[in-house]
């Protein structure tokens, strides 16, 4: 099965899934039609299959990333700035597989689904690691700190999910977003800190 679907991968180049001819599939894989519909139900099967791993491979990368952070010396901006970088780059990518990727989750609600809870899993992994390293006991801190992480994530994949794409529209990079987003984030942050300190 990892032959076949490392063979679908890599004639992934950003078409519609099901506008690739079985026949191309088959010879990638070196594999019969037969083979194939025995390991998989249907193309959408195959597609999905493959959707899976690359949300598992990101999820993957994305947890190593957060475990170095728990471990890093670093202030809790510096560890926001990497994680919106990381966040991003998970986001922005438009090429190959990604792009087919993309195409299948803005058709089918189960493939958004499943893009949406990886998004999710990555903004409670920020929003734990900050609640945990700032010390934030009161509940409406902690709140708040879950909206600035929420309000982060969101703007980020307005930046580099179509339609919207305002990172293209007022003419800045992704690169330059992050940055923007990171610091709008940290600023945020501070004055819920600061707030936490104001006498009632």
């Amino acid at each position: 099965m990892e032959r076949v679907l490392d063979a679908t991968l890599a004639i992934l180049d950003g078409r519609d899934f099901e506008s690739i001819p079985l026949t191309e599939i088959t010879e990638a894989a070196r594999i019969s039609a037969s083979s194939l519909w025995a390991r998989f139900p249907s193309k959408r099967g195959l597609l999905r299959a493959l959707h899976e791993r690359h949300l598992a491979r990101g999820r993957a990368m994305i947890d190593a990333v957060a475990e170095a952070e728990r471990q890093s010396p670093d202030d809790p901006g510096a560890v926001l700035s990497r994680c919106v970088r990381v966040f991003l780059a998970s986001r922005a990518d438009t090429q190959g597989p990604a792009a087919t990727f993309r195409i299948a989750e803005r058709r089918d609600p189960s493939f958004a689904r499943r893009r949406h809870e990886l998004d999710m899993h990555v903004i409670r992994l920020l929003r734990d690691y900050l609640i945990d390293r700032l010390g934030v006991a009161d509940p409406q801190k902690r709140k708040q700190i879950d909206l600035a992480v929420w309000g982060v994530a969101m703007a980020i994949i307005a930046a580099v999910e179509p339609p919207y794409g305002f990172a293209e529209h007022v003419g800045v990079g992704h690169e330059e977003v992050a940055a923007e987003l990171a610091r709008m984030g940290k600023a945020y942050l501070d004055l819920v800190l600061a707030s936490t300190l104001t006498p009632r």
